[in-house]
């Protein structure tokens, strides 16, 4: 056979890398496959927690909290989400701090649950068969709770810490609570080697207890704190993100924390 009788290529059959028109679904499906990919490691392999941080729980143990969340009994609603929360990230310093179930004491008690790591057990020692009564003490709770930081930043360089405030009653303990909680806030404001992230979490609460929540959260922004403040219906409602995502530094890893 001779080159006049030689088959000509056909252009259409050109290979892939020479035509664009081809190139550019089969890159975009590898694309697509690549960060499906990526999204499905990150969610069977979660990012480790950012270094320096930890968290610290306050919850309302007064006798308001024996109520409902949606259908489930809010107390233990919450003591099974804060356990969920410490065993998943045990090496996160965790610490637990009780508000109320007694009477009106004002003189700084220690955490419940001191900040350490892998401290699960510890948590579950305390919360099991703690049972909700008494009258309700949040301002003394969160004025403990920020000098437990005040403490801690004399320990811990640079660290952020999280408190998450879970809360169902209105204080019967305090006759003038925003003035306190500027005061406790400001002195923890005036400490520089800790940035706190604060998270009130009204578990079903009655309106006056909304109304000093989003106080709370108001004296928090003004002495710049990142605060937030939720309203919990359902059980469903504590779960958010994990506490580093919570976190100031959770531009580390924005793709992880939405």
């Amino acid at each position: 056979m001779n080159e006049q009788d030689e088959p000509k290529a056909n252009p259409k059959d050109k290979p892939l890398y020479k035509d664009p028109v081809k190139m550019v679904p089969l890159i975009g499906a590898t694309i697509a496959a690549i960060l499906g990919g990526i999204a499905l490691y990150g969610q069977i392999f979660p990012p480790s927690p950012p270094s320096n941080s930890s968290v610290e729980y306050v919850l309302d143990t007064s006798a308001d909290m024996k109520g409902k969340l949606g259908e489930q009994n809010k107390f233990e609603s919450v003591k099974d989400h804060i356990l969920r929360q410490v065993d998943g990230f045990p090496n996160v310093p965790a610490a637990l701090r009780l508000a109320g179930g007694g009477s009106c004491e004002f003189g700084y008690q220690p955490p419940s649950v001191e900040f350490e790591e892998d401290n699960h057990d510890d948590f579950e020692t305390t919360l099991t068969g703690l049972r909700p009564s008494g009258a309700s003490d949040l301002v003394s709770a969160l004025t403990h709770a920020a000098n437990d930081l005040v403490q801690r930043g004399e320990q811990a360089s640079n660290e952020l810490t999280t408190v998450y405030v879970f809360y169902g009653s209105a204080d019967e303990c305090t006759s003038n609570p925003e003035d306190r909680i500027r005061a406790a806030l400001s002195a923890l404001r005036a400490q520089e080697n800790v940035e706190v992230d604060f998270k009130l979490i009204g578990v079903n609460p009655p309106e006056e207890a909304r109304r000093l929540l989003t106080e709370v959260d108001k004296v928090a922004g003004d002495l710049g704190f990142s605060s937030s403040v939720t309203f919990a219906k359902e059980p469903s409602d504590l779960i958010g993100s994990p506490p580093y995502c919570d976190l100031p530094a959770q531009e580390d890893h924005p793709r992880d924390c939405q």
